[in-house]
C-alpha cells in the first residue's frame, strides 16, 4: 500500500465557499472560519440552479465540492470526486451520500449548521478515504435549501488493489477481498449488506464450442458491464471460476436485494459484441445482518445462484436471512 499523503497546493480562501447574498439567500459560516473573500468570488446557487461562475470555481479547487438538499440528495459533484472516490460526478449526482459514511462516523451530509467534520468516506476499493469536510447551510428567506460541502480527502488517489489481490483475467479483486470486505462491514454492527453471486451459465459448453479464449472473453466483458452498473460503493470481485460476486452496502430489504440481483441478470443477458455467443447468468442474492459470518453470506448467495442453474438458469433468487423484515 502507498503511504498515506496529503493534498497539498490548495488555497484554504479558494476553497471556500463566496459568502454574497442574493435573492435573499445567505450563507452561514462555520465556527471560527475566516471571513471570506470579497465580492468578486463566485454567486452561490440558489435551489440547485448551478451559476457558471459557481462551476467555475469548483472546478478549479483540488477539494471535493457537493451541493445537497434534503429530499433530492446529492444535485452537484464536482470533478475531483474521480481522484477521490473513483467515481464519475454523475454516478454520485441523485444519491443520498449518507449510504458513503461508515455509520460510525459522523454524517456531513446531513448536517443542519455550519462545522466542520473529521470522518471517511467508503470508496470501492481499499480503505475508506479519510476526509474533512466543512459544511454551510444555504438559507433562502430564512429556509434551509441546500448544504453547500467542500470535501478535503487526506489519502486519495495513493492506494491501488495490490496486483496480488487482482484477478489476471478480470481486473476484479479476488475472493480474498471479497472475504475482508464483507468482514469489515458485518463487524460493524449497524450496516446491512447484500451479496449477490453471478454465475455464468453454460460457459463450460462455450468454451467447448468456440474455445477458451471465447469464455475468457465472455467473463471479461460482463465483468466489465456489471461494475458499469453498480455503485462506487459496491464491491466486485472474482468469487471463483465463472462466479462472480458483488457485495452491495446498505441494502437490508429483501425486494431491494432480488430487484438489484434482477438487474444484473438482465444486465449479463444483453447482447454480446461477439457473435454468435449469448451470455446467461444464475442470480443469487442473500442478505448479511450485522455480525454475521462473511462466508456463510456467500455460501447462501452462491446456493441460491446454484438453485435457480438447476432450473435452467438465467433468472434470480434471493436467500433468505434473519434479522431483516421481508418489506
Amino acid at each position: 500500500m502507498d503511504p498515506v499523503t496529503k493534498q497539498d497546493g490548495v488555497d484554504e480562501n479558494a476553497a471556500r465557499a463566496p459568502s454574497e447574498t442574493r435573492a435573499g439567500l445567505s450563507v452561514v459560516e462555520p465556527p471560527g472560519a475566516p471571513a471570506p473573500a470579497p465580492a468578486r468570488a463566485a454567486a452561490l446557487p440558489v435551489a440547485s440552479s448551478l451559476d457558471a461562475r459557481f462551476l467555475t470555481l469548483a472546478g478549479t479547487l483540488g477539494d471535493l465540492v457537493s451541493l445537497h438538499e434534503t429530499e433530492r440528495g446529492c444535485v452537484y459533484a464536482s470533478a475531483v470526486a474521480r481522484e477521490m472516490l473513483g467515481a464519475e460526478p454523475a454516478e454520485l449526482v441523485g444519491r443520498d451520500w449518507a449510504e458513503l459514511v461508515p455509520p460510525e462516523d459522523e454524517n456531513p451530509f446531513a448536517a443542519t449548521e455550519a462545522k466542520r467534520i473529521s470522518h471517511r468516506l467508503l470508496r470501492p476499493y481499499g480503505p475508506p478515504l479519510v476526509a474533512e469536510t466543512t459544511v454551510r447551510p444555504v438559507e433562502e428567506s430564512g429556509a434551509l435549501v441546500q448544504l453547500l460541502c467542500v470535501t478535503r480527502g487526506f489519502d486519495a488517489g495513493g492506494w491501488e488493489l495490490p496486483d496480488t489481490l487482482r484477478d489476471r483475467l478480470t481486473g476484479l479483486p479476488t475472493r480474498e477481498v471479497l472475504v475482508d470486505r464483507l468482514t469489515s462491514l458485518l463487524a460493524r454492527g449497524s450496516m446491512p449488506v447484500a451479496a449477490i453471486v453471478i454465475d455464468l451459465d453454460h460457459l463450460a459448453a462455450v468454451n467447448a464450442r468456440f474455445g477458451r479464449d471465447a469464455g475468457d472473453r465472455v467473463l471479461a466483458e460482463t465483468a466489465s458491464r456489471l461494475q458499469a452498473m453498480l455503485r462506487p460503493t459496491d464491491l466486485l470481485g472474482r468469487l471463483e471460476d465463472e462466479r462472480l460476486c458483488a457485495i452491495c452496502i446498505g441494502v437490508g430489504q429483501y425486494q431491494v436485494a432480488l430487484r438489484i440481483a434482477e438487474r444484473v441478470r438482465a444486465v449479463v443477458a444483453g447482447p454480446l459484441p461477439f457473435e454468435p455467443i449469448i451470455a446467461t447468468a444464475s442470480v443469487g442474492a442473500a442478505l448479511g445482518a450485522p455480525g454475521s459470518d462473511p462466508e456463510a453470506l456467500l455460501s447462501m448467495a452462491s446456493k441460491a445462484a446454484q438453485a435457480v442453474q438447476r432450473r435452467g438458469g438465467n433468472a434470480a433468487e434471493l436467500h433468505g436471512a434473519s434479522g431483516f423484515p421481508s418489506a
